[in-house]
């Protein structure tokens, strides 16, 4: 018998009959054969990839509806399927030679499910390799991580199990030919199934379903090849050298084009991103091939890039000179006064004319009309912050003073650099009325950084957004009484665009999203009529240089994304920009524009001598006429800085150039690449370095960059940055080792500063450049001085908290060991540590120091207490809810799920509809979503609809992908709308738009009742408003069904102290002067060895009045926190970033009169050294000097080094 029958029926299968000479099967008779050999086994899987690659390819083309990859079929086939279907084909091979030499059934089917994992995990890993876009980036991988598991336990585990056990290792008896040709058309047919859902799944950007039907398909594919070889096993001869040649050939082929490959240039088109996600082909080869052999061999080349010398020496011209800009516009230019109008959220083809003549903003129409109109104008960053900042300085938002606040004076920028500071400087009144809300401008890190330079800024003091016509009011009030000695710099800004979008009855599109925001823009338009009509016709048409802008456009999910501050398409990063002066006659400005560009030019037109050098550029000399557009270097640049760990987003920055849009990410050195002239939706990705106009647009980027880089005189070169930080730690290393204690304290402050960000949270990137050997000779270091008796205790302590907030599990032994040590704040702090990581050893100690020790350790220690079953820890985690430190928030949700708080969902829900800074960060975001998901209470699914509207895309598709397990799509979207009806409900509210929001809540009650959910707080929100708007007995009625026996306690409690509240006929909104409460601090705050330290305390408020005061969250309610007064000042220190809005509101059952209630209030410390005075506030909004009420002062502290 030959080769090929051997191994065709197996060593030691029965016997072939002789009929089988002729190959015919149907003379086969019944018999008990095996064909799935070691030697087809790679067979199998080689070609299961290759046709699933096929499939993936003409699937990716009919999403791109076009060219999908630069450089061909055969390149995309050699260096994404051939490889890694090569290498799995020789791991399924070697696995199934050693499962068919074990000896029991038992063995074998372990080895078969064992097998399923491996190939199901490959598979996984290779699809993810092949749909390596930079919107997957931005993915979770824990969550890809559950998925996968669920996949891999409960989808195919039993039908490979079942397929694999009876063809490749029992003796099956043979099927008829019929039987055995229609399995193969069956799993086609499963195939293209799969394949047709998952084009729609991918269309719409359900990644992770993607991923999972793709799975899907390979397991399929794999079963229909060992169909099909099984129907071929007597027609085709086999042999196991001729099977490990192909394979070897396929190894070989994929490596040797990889080399030949990684030789050229053209490697970067395939490693480049594509746009979004929208087309589905590799752009890299897996990072572990990569660094384990490739680079090995031959190292990529470098980028080629073109000669810009030229481009660099034009791109930043002068002005027009004075003398022109004094004929052309007036010799008194120097007493023009200035108008910017800014509208937020404007995208630019929301403006002017449609394709069918008609127009939704006939106002601003009428200014473009008499103005200078850049037609192609970008921000220079899609989020406000950055791009007012960039407006009024003039430089790129890297540089600005925004950038500066939010790193907290990372680096120094020149006094008076504002445009606001400089015309005040040289005469001019310099007046703002903006939308942004009080809290918006008190913070410098959100917009009190604009507020520079001007005399007045917001004379309105509004708490909330500022609605259109009361801008256009305030705005023309300034007007009407300015000085006439003096010109008036004005910058006026309009919100109405911006999200959460709400219905104008006057301007109804619809009820997209698409169709809100349209209706929105209409709306500010017409408010804006006023101030137009006075600057195009009025007295100051004469006079006054206006400029019309808008910071940032929005997305309507044309890349995946939804709002702003996502990405740097069109869509969010293209505005109108006018320039009106006297003497400019209107014409259309083809060449391109950039908001950074307005402060130049404005000081440029004013004739005012600028002392700064500004990064943007002089657009005097296009308005003028006296620079051609032809001579023009047509370009604009646009940056977008990581915005959360979370998300994964890396430092993105774009250049629009010569017809082509590029968008490069930090640490890749290929990038974006998009023809604007022929695909304006920037759907195809045609980046090809090898292409000389290419090459010319990267050159001109790096130097750019370079430029802008080194504006400041910042060091631009990485490579010195990284080689300096390195020898820094080398000598943080030898200061910690040298058993020197005059060293201690300068070698740990500089450990933090080098592996520690500015939020105080290990930075893994900076731990990464210094490489596990030097981490772990500090991690020695700092263990041993931790338990030093010779070293302070201070000293001790802090050394121990660094080693805490460092992520290393090989700390448990350590850990163990400090349990025992003398000093409380360490052995407590091992405890927790242990707890936190599942180890009881530190139990008793963790309980001894929540009994024993201050709040705040209570406060500390509650997650890990939760985490070993102490329900004693909940009013604590329960305040830790509304910190604003993501770190803690995160873990509060964790142990709050860990001790099955049965009211959780709705304690989160109720902080969100509060408007809580704590719960809408992305970590929390993400862990509340998981916690709800897990849960299948109604509460549960209400939260799960609200998270799903998140900003964070991860969040968004947890939710919904937990949503569409509970119910069904059309359900989900009809929870949705009424979601949004709810958030355009609390928005009103917040704005005290109160009738409004209460329509609003009228139809979300309606909309809930339709689709039969159970919504407490909805209907408590709903009775609030009622009251709020003099409906008592509407609100009562409303209330009255949450007071029987059926709701939960939590609902009870809360629904009658707002009951009690209207019973005696109360105000709802109680302002804090008038509040009648006596409070009393339980606890005393202890000096501060650390600045910026969170405190907390224990509070007994008593209702001295005669009515009840009502309580729980929202944003007019009463809220209590602890600030501190600086005794060498006298002034309240304002908290850092987003630290202003920690409080705790009034509990949820209110304070019925002449009773007293007990509350954990929170605060954070001084963030400097110094004497303070802790003081207990009482405010109605989030904290506001003005609005605040000392309830008491408490005994001075001392914050930093105690003698």
């Amino acid at each position: 018998m030959s080769q090929m029958k051997k191994d065709l029926y197996g060593r030691h299968q029965m016997a072939p009959p002789a009929t089988v000479e002729s190959g015919d099967l149907d003379a086969v008779p019944a018999a008990r054969v095996t064909f799935f050999t070691p030697a087809t086994a790679g067979l199998v899987v080689l070609l299961a990839g290759l046709t699933l690659g096929l499939a993936e390819w003409g699937f990716g083309r009919a999403v791109a509806a076009g060219r999908n990859e630069p450089n061909g079929l055969f390149r995309f086939i050699m260096t994404t399927l051939l490889l890694p279907s090569g290498v799995l084909g020789f791991g399924l091979w070697g696995t199934v030679a050693i499962l068919r030499r074990l000896s029991t059934r038992a063995a074998r089917s372990c080895g078969a499910a064992l097998t399923f994992v491996v190939v199901a995990a490959a598979a996984t890993w290779f699809n993810w390799r092949l749909f390596d876009g930079n919107w997957a980036r931005t993915w979770n991988h824990i969550e890809w991580i559950r998925w996968s598991a669920r996949l891999l336990c409960v989808l195919l585990a039993a039908a490979w199990v079942a397929w694999f056990f009876q063809f490749a290792f029992r003796e099956a008896p043979r099927r008829s030919v019929a039987s055995r040709i229609a399995w193969p058309l069956v799993l086609a047919s499963c195939a293209l199934g799969a394949h047709w859902i998952n084009l729609h799944y991918y269309a719409e950007g359900y990644a992770d379903q993607h991923a999972l039907l793709s799975l899907v398909e390979f397991a399929i594919h794999i079963l229909f090849w060992i169909e099909i070889l099984g129907l071929l096993q007597d027609r085709a001869p086999r042999s196991a050298v001729l099977v490990g040649l192909v394979l070897a050939a396929g190894v070989a082929g994929g490596l040797l084009w990889q080399v030949r490959l990684r030789r050229t240039v053209a490697v970067h088109a395939l490693r480049s991103r594509a746009a979004e996600g929208r087309f589905p082909v590799t752009r890299r080869v897996a990072p572990l091939v990569e660094r384990l052999l490739l680079e090995r061999l031959a190292r990529l080349r470098p980028l080629p890039v073109g000669d810009v010398a030229d481009l660099m020496r034009r791109a930043f011209p002068k002005g027009a000179p004075a003398a022109d800009l004094d004929a052309l516009l007036s010799p008194e230019r120097r007493k023009f006064n200035v108008v910017i109008i800014a509208a937020d959220t404007l995208r630019a083809d929301v403006v002017g004319p449609d394709e069918t003549g008609r127009t939704i903003t006939p106002n601003i129409d009428r200014l473009a009309e008499s103005s200078v109109t850049f037609r192609r104008s970008y921000t220079p960053y899609p989020t406000s912050k950055y791009a007012y900042s960039s407006m009024l300085t003039g430089y790129y938002p890297r540089w600005t003073p925004a950038r500066a606040a939010t790193l907290d004076g990372a680096f120094k920028l020149p006094a008076d650099l504002s445009l606001a500071e400089v015309l005040r400087e040289e005469g001019w009144a310099t007046w703002a009325v903006t939308a942004f809300n009080r809290a918006g401008i008190a913070n410098r890190v959100t917009f009190g950084h604009t507020t520079d330079g001007f005399e007045v800024f917001n004379p309105a003091r509004n708490e909330t957004g500022l609605q259109a016509p009361a801008v256009t009011s305030w705005a023309m009030k300034l007007i009407d009484e300015r000085p006439t000695e003096r010109p008036f710099f004005l910058w006026v800004h309009y919100l109405d665009p911006h999200d959460a979008y709400r219905p104008h009855p006057e301007f109804d599109f619809g009820n997209s999203p698409w169709d809100l925001y349209r209706g929105e823009v209409a709306y500010m338009d017409h408010h804006m009529q006023p101030l137009i009509d006075r600057l195009v016709e009025g007295d100051l048409s004469r006079n006054t240089i206006v400029v019309f802008l808008a910071d940032h456009g929005e997305s309507f999910s044309e890349h995946f994304a939804t709002f702003h501050n996502n990405n740097l398409f069109e869509e969010e990063i293209r505005v109108p920009l006018y320039v009106k002066a006297p003497g400019l006659a209107h014409r259309n400005v083809e060449a391109m524009a950039n908001i950074v560009d307005v402060c130049p030019t404005l000081l440029s037109l004013l004739g005012v001598k600028d002392h700064h050098p500004r990064m943007g550029r002089d657009l005097t000399g296009l308005l003028a006429g006296q620079t051609r557009e032809t001579d023009w270097v047509d370009f604009s640049y646009s940056e977008l800085f990581p915005r959360s760990r979370l998300s994964g987003k890396e430092m993105q920055r774009c250049l629009v150039f010569d017809g082509l849009k590029l968008i490069r990410y930090a640490g890749d050195p290929s990038a974006q690449v998009y023809d604007l002239l022929s695909d304006p939706l920037e759907l195809q990705d045609v980046f090809d370095p090898e292409q000389p106009a290419q090459q010319r647009a990267l050159g001109f980027m790096q130097a750019l960059d370079r430029r802008i880089d080194g504006f400041l005189n910042a060091v631009d070169d990485r490579k010195d940055v990284e080689a300096h930080r390195v020898a820094q730690m080398d000598a943080v290393i030898t200061a910690l080792e040298n058993d020197d204690p005059t060293d201690d304290d300068r070698a740990v402050a500089d450990f933090l500063r080098l592996t520690f960000g500015k939020d105080r949270r290990y930075d893994a990137a900076a731990a990464a450049l210094f490489g596990s050997a030097r981490l772990a000779r500090v991690r020695r270091a700092l263990s041993r001085l931790s338990l030093d008796p010779r070293r302070s205790e201070i000293f001790r302590a802090n050394t121990f908290a660094i080693l805490t907030a460092i992520p290393d599990k090989d700390l448990t032994e350590y850990m163990r060991r400090c349990v025992a040590a003398p000093y409380p704040p360490i052995s407590w702090g091992a405890s927790r540590w242990l707890a936190m990581h599942k180890d009881p050893t530190g139990r008793t100690k963790l309980l001894e120091g929540f009994r024993k020790g201050p709040p705040d350790w209570r406060f500390y220690a509650a997650p890990a207490l939760a985490h070993i079953g102490e329900v004693s820890a909940t009013p604590y985690l329960l305040t830790a809810l509304d910190l604003i430190d993501s770190v803690a928030v995160t873990e509060a949700i964790e142990a709050l799920d860990a001790l099955r708080y049965g009211e959780f969902s709705l304690e989160v829900l109720d902080r969100i509809d509060a408007f809580s800074v704590a719960l809408r960060q992305p970590g929390p975001e993400l862990a509340a979503a998981q916690v709800a998901a897990a849960r299948s209470s109604e509460a549960s699914t209400l939260l799960l609809l609200r998270l799903a509207r998140s900003q964070e895309a991860v969040v968004q598709r947890k939710a919904r992908t937990s949503l569409l397990r509970r119910m069904t799509e059309k359900r989900m979207k009809a929870g949705l709308a009424m979601t949004d009806l709810e958030i355009l409900a609390d928005t009103a509210a917040r704005d005290q738009h109160f009738d409004e929001a209460v329509r609003f809540y009228r139809e979300t009650v309606k909309a809930a009742y339709d689709l039969r959910f159970e919504h407490p707080l909805l209907k408590i929100h709903f009775a609030r408003l009622l009251a709020v708007t003099g409906d008592t007995a509407g609100a009562r009625t409303t209330l009255a069904p949450l007071l029987g026996p059926e709701p939960s306690a939590w609902v009870r409690r809360y629904a009658r102290g707002l009951d009690r509240v209207l019973e005696a006929r109360a105000p709802v909104i109680v302002e804090p002067s008038t509040a009648k409460l006596e409070a009393r601090v339980l606890d005393r705050i202890e000096n501060m060895e650390w600045i910026g330290r969170p405190v907390v305390a224990r509070v007994q408020v008593r209702n001295t009045g005669k009515t009840p005061i009502p309580g729980g969250p929202w944003f007019h309610g009463l809220r209590m926190g602890i600030v501190f007064r600086d005794l060498a000042t006298g002034n309240l220190l304002v908290p850092p970033g987003d630290q202003y809005m920690l409080h705790r509101f009034l509990p949820r059952g209110g304070i019925p009169a002449g009773e007293s209630v007990e509350i954990i209030v929170p605060g954070i410390g001084p963030g400097q050294v110094g004497e303070f005075a802790p003081v207990l506030f009482l405010s109605r909004r989030p904290w506001f000097s003005e609005d605040l009420v000392e309830l008491q002062v408490l005994p001075t502290i001392r914050v930093g080094k105690i003698k």
